[in-house]
């Protein structure tokens, strides 16, 4: 016989702690018990007690709780049964109404739960979405490592390398310490205050190229002109792009494509400027990554982790920002600085309409 209450569902707040022992609800017992649908599995579990005489069986929650923690922790009957009678948090977790200092049943009947929930029963129980979503990801996976194999191909679209984060692609980068990279890639514009912004994020791999023109026409559409010129990498000078720049009267920097011709006359001093206002816009990468998070993403959902990626670009503007006002108010406190006054000049008004693109 099976006593079964649709209403009922035990939570934390509804189980009687022991005297002094405030329970932690972030506790690892806790958090798995809230994860797994007790009622809609009791539904399955009380089908295989038809009759409706002798004593009531113990709950699905009592029973696959117990081995569920037996399994983890690789107890025995008997020493399972005693962590039990001394852990309130696993008492918890079977579903007990609260803290009790007597074993919860004797170890033999283990024994009659692992008959109860065979292969079969279990197969139909659905513990959670992201379970289901995992052994999804599992098959794909499964499926792409087969057509890789019968193929003799080392690449297929969209392919799995992590589980918990299938979002994630391998991306080729050539370097020498590491070839592949894993992670999201971005592309990000920083103009002549020094203000970062994102112009591109993907998990997938793409051509840094293709992000230059729709970079340059945000600036235009943020300050109503274009830039007087654009400090970028060798990847973003191809034709396409300096044909753009030549269209609408932007000096990009670097050299120009194929070879250097007899009389080309090279501006080193333009180079030497370009050069080294490039170096301070590797230098504000380098920082969003040690100081502002962006070079650690613990994230393990694609949502949170672009969104930590803009909040780091975010916190880093903020900081900037604060450093110029702070800056500001002590040229209002000593103006006779004329070096202060300088240097706070330089950082507000550059003389040229700048965008870095990295």
């Amino acid at each position: 016989m099976y006593k079964f209450d649709k209403n009922h569902q035990l939570g934390l707040a509804d189980f009687n702690q022991p005297m002094g022992l405030k329970m932690n609800p972030e506790n690892r017992w806790v958090k798995k018990a809230e994860k797994i649908p007790w009622e809609a599995i009791e539904e399955k579990y009380a089908a295989l007690f038809p009759g409706k005489k002798g004593m009531p069986a113990k709950t699905l929650r009592t029973a696959l709780g117990s081995l569920l923690i037996q399994k983890q922790l690789q107890f025995s009957d008997r020493e399972l049964v005693e962590e039990i009678r001394e852990n309130p948090y696993f008492q918890y977790f079977i579903g007990l109404p609260g803290y009790q200092d007597t074993i919860p049943f004797v170890p033999s009947l283990l024994v009659e739960f692992r008959k109860r929930l065979t292969a079969e029963v279990l197969e139909e129980i659905d513990l959670c979405d992201d379970l289901s979503k995992q052994l999804a990801t599992i098959r794909t996976l499964v499926e792409q490592q087969q057509y890789m194999y019968e193929n003799k191909v080392h690449s297929v679209p969209d392919r799995i390398v992590s589980i918990s984060q299938p979002y994630i692609r391998p991306i080729a980068r050539g370097k020498a310490k590491a070839p592949v990279e894993f992670g999201a890639k971005l592309d990000r514009s920083i103009d002549e205050n020094g203000i970062a912004r994102l112009e591109r994020l993907s998990f997938d791999a793409y051509n840094e190229s293709d992000v230059f023109i729709t970079a340059v026409e945000n600036y235009k559409s943020r300050t109503g002109h274009y830039p007087e010129r654009v400090l970028v990498d060798q990847i973003y000078r191809n034709r396409t792009n300096r044909a753009f720049c030549s269209e609408h009267g932007i000096r990009i920097s670097g050299p120009a494509l194929g070879r250097p011709k007899k009389d080309n006359k090279v501006d080193k001093k333009q180079e030497y400027i370009d050069n080294n206002d490039r170096i301070e816009v590797e230098r504000a990468f380098s920082l969003a990554k040690r100081r502002y998070g962006l070079g650690l993403i613990t994230a393990k959902l694609d949502t949170t982790t672009k969104s930590s990626i803009a909040l780091s670009i975010i916190a880093m503007n903020v900081n900037l920002l604060t450093v110029v006002s702070f800056a500001q108010i002590l040229v209002s406190l000593f103006s006779r600085n004329k070096l202060m006054h300088c240097t706070v000049k330089y950082m507000k008004n550059k003389s040229y309409k700048d965008l870095a693109i990295c």
